[in-house]
Protein backbone atom coordinates (compact mmCIF):
# COMPACT_ATOMS: atom_id res chain seq x y z
CA UNK A 1 0.00 0.00 0.00
CA UNK A 2 1.41 3.76 -0.79
CA UNK A 3 -0.20 6.52 0.93
CA UNK A 4 0.47 10.06 -0.92
CA UNK A 5 -0.22 13.65 0.19
CA UNK A 6 -0.29 16.17 -1.87
CA UNK A 7 2.90 18.74 -1.37
CA UNK A 8 1.46 22.22 -1.14
CA UNK A 9 3.86 25.61 -0.31
CA UNK A 10 3.27 26.91 3.27
CA UNK A 11 1.79 29.90 1.57
CA UNK A 12 -1.43 27.79 0.34
CA UNK A 13 -3.87 28.42 3.66
CA UNK A 14 -5.62 24.89 5.34
CA UNK A 15 -3.67 21.59 5.30
CA UNK A 16 -7.45 20.35 4.65
CA UNK A 17 -6.93 21.33 0.61
CA UNK A 18 -4.22 18.60 0.29
CA UNK A 19 -5.21 15.63 -1.82
CA UNK A 20 -4.70 12.57 -0.71
CA UNK A 21 -4.34 9.17 -2.61
CA UNK A 22 -3.68 5.52 -1.32
CA UNK A 23 -2.79 2.81 -4.01
CA UNK A 24 -1.57 -0.54 -4.37
CA UNK A 25 1.56 -0.05 -6.32
CA UNK A 26 3.90 2.90 -8.38
CA UNK A 27 2.33 2.08 -11.60
CA UNK A 28 -1.42 3.36 -9.79
CA UNK A 29 0.44 6.10 -8.23
CA UNK A 30 1.47 7.53 -10.88
CA UNK A 31 -1.94 7.38 -12.37
CA UNK A 32 -3.31 9.40 -9.71
CA UNK A 33 -5.22 12.64 -11.54
CA UNK A 34 -3.10 15.58 -9.60
CA UNK A 35 -0.31 13.36 -10.01
CA UNK A 36 -0.56 12.29 -13.37
CA UNK A 37 -1.28 15.72 -14.57
CA UNK A 38 2.76 16.41 -14.18
CA UNK A 39 2.73 14.62 -17.66
CA UNK A 40 1.59 17.44 -19.25
CA UNK A 41 4.00 20.24 -18.20
CA UNK A 42 6.36 21.72 -20.82
CA UNK A 43 9.35 19.73 -20.67
CA UNK A 44 8.35 16.56 -18.06
CA UNK A 45 11.25 14.62 -17.86
CA UNK A 46 10.23 11.90 -14.93
CA UNK A 47 9.02 11.08 -11.75
CA UNK A 48 11.50 10.44 -9.14
CA UNK A 49 11.86 9.74 -5.45
CA UNK A 50 13.84 11.43 -2.75
CA UNK A 51 14.77 10.91 1.16
CA UNK A 52 14.75 13.26 3.87
CA UNK A 53 15.15 11.85 7.12
CA UNK A 54 12.38 9.66 7.98
CA UNK A 55 10.22 11.08 5.17
CA UNK A 56 10.05 10.02 1.59
CA UNK A 57 9.14 12.10 -1.15
CA UNK A 58 7.56 11.92 -5.11
CA UNK A 59 9.47 14.24 -7.25
CA UNK A 60 8.65 15.04 -10.97
CA UNK A 61 12.16 16.55 -12.76
CA UNK A 62 11.44 18.21 -15.95
CA UNK A 63 13.95 19.69 -18.49
CA UNK A 64 16.27 16.65 -18.18
CA UNK A 65 16.50 16.82 -14.27
CA UNK A 66 17.31 20.72 -13.73
CA UNK A 67 13.89 21.58 -12.74
CA UNK A 68 12.21 19.87 -10.04
CA UNK A 69 8.83 19.94 -7.77
CA UNK A 70 7.82 18.00 -4.42
CA UNK A 71 4.77 16.50 -5.51
CA UNK A 72 3.85 14.39 -2.48
CA UNK A 73 4.95 13.01 0.67
CA UNK A 74 4.54 9.13 0.32
CA UNK A 75 3.80 6.40 2.82
CA UNK A 76 4.67 2.67 1.29
CA UNK A 77 7.49 1.53 -1.09
CA UNK A 78 8.40 3.24 -4.46
CA UNK A 79 11.87 1.63 -4.62
CA UNK A 80 11.21 1.80 -7.70
CA UNK A 81 11.52 4.61 -9.26
CA UNK A 82 14.67 6.44 -9.44
CA UNK A 83 16.55 8.48 -6.85
CA UNK A 84 16.70 12.02 -7.06
CA UNK A 85 19.30 14.46 -7.70
CA UNK A 86 19.84 17.63 -7.97
CA UNK A 87 20.75 18.67 -11.73
CA UNK A 88 22.99 21.24 -13.82
CA UNK A 89 22.57 21.11 -17.40
CA UNK A 90 21.88 17.15 -16.99
CA UNK A 91 24.59 16.67 -14.98
CA UNK A 92 24.34 15.80 -10.85
CA UNK A 93 26.07 18.12 -8.78
CA UNK A 94 25.52 16.89 -5.15
CA UNK A 95 24.00 13.57 -3.68
CA UNK A 96 20.27 13.09 -2.81
CA UNK A 97 18.61 14.35 0.23
CA UNK A 98 19.67 11.71 2.79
Amino acid sequence: MIHAIQSLPTYVEGKSTRLEAKVGNVDELLEVGWISAWREATGFYRFSRAHSGRFQFLMVERDAGTWYWVVAEIKGDISELPLWRVMKLGVAIRPTLE
